[in-house]
Formats: C-alpha cells, sequence, structure tokens
C-alpha cells in the first residue's frame, strides 16, 4: 500500500535488519495495546469477531464475483465445490454476524466509515495506481 502512495510512505519505513515496516508495526501494536488495556475484553472480542466474520464474507463474496468475471486467471489456491463452500460462508459468516449486539454492529459501521474517509480523503488521492487508471480515462475522453 505504501508502495502505490495509499499510505505516506515514511510510515512504512522498511526495517534495515528485519526487513519488516517497523513503524507501522509499532504504531498499530501501541494503538491496538491501548485499546486492549482500556476496553472490556467482551466488547474487544466482538469488534474481533465483527471484523474476522465481515472480512470471511468479502473474501468469500469476491471469490464468486472473480469466478464470474475472471473465470481464465490462474488460481494458486483451489477451492473445491466453490458454488456450494462460498455461498455457505457468507450465510454462516452473515448468521453468526446477525447475532451480535446492535451497539458492535454500531461500531462496526463508524469504523468502517472511519476507514473509508480515510482512503477517499488520503488514500484515492495519493494512489500512484489510481492516478494512473484516472489519466488513462481522462486520455480516452479527450480523443
Amino acid at each position: 500500500m505504501s508502495r502505490d502512495g495509499m499510505v505516506p510512505a515514511n510510515v512504512c519505513k522498511i526495517h534495515k535488519r528485519y526487513h519488516t515496516p517497523y513503524i507501522v508495526t509499532v504504531a498499530g501494536a501501541v494503538f491496538v495495546s491501548i485499546i486492549a488495556g482500556l476496553a472490556p475484553i467482551g466488547l474487544i472480542a466482538e469488534m474481533a469477531n465483527i471484523g474476522t466474520l465481515s472480512a470471511f464474507t468479502v473474501a468469500s463474496l469476491g471469490v464468486l464475483v472473480l469466478r464470474v468475471t475472471k473465470p481464465d486467471v490462474h488460481r494458486t489456491f483451489r477451492c473445491p465445490a466453490v458454488w456450494i463452500i462460498a455461498p455457505l460462508a457468507i450465510l454462516a459468516c452473515g448468521y453468526l454476524m446477525a447475532h451480535l449486539p446492535y451497539e458492535t454492529w454500531i461500531r462496526f459501521v463508524v469504523w468502517c466509515a472511519i476507514g473509508c474517509l480515510v482512503y477517499f480523503g488520503y488514500s484515492y488521492q495519493h494512489s500512484t495506481l489510481g492516478r494512473t487508471q484516472r489519466a488513462e480515462e481522462y486520455a480516452k475522453h479527450e480523443e
């Protein structure tokens, strides 16, 4: 993401010895540690649950969409009976998410809204891939 400009490059500096993005890792660990130290464990568990379940739901949906929109792409990982497994995964995750407390949903929606604001406020404007695609679209319209 930092190579594409979606996050500031200086935040994702690579450690010379370990070859990992150490600044963002430490900042994330501090942020999560503060939340873990201040919030009740039940709240943290609910947020982890809804986040993980939503990620599985989106991934399962993405698998199905890619099977339709890009059927010829080489797939490193195989899923047997994808047209059964993926919908069942979506239903199972949806069922579990539906039984989480209302307050968890509010927090989840707020957290997603903050993520969208960050994306559209910073990442969309700074993405080199997005900038290239916008330039190509502009060039097509100019012709």
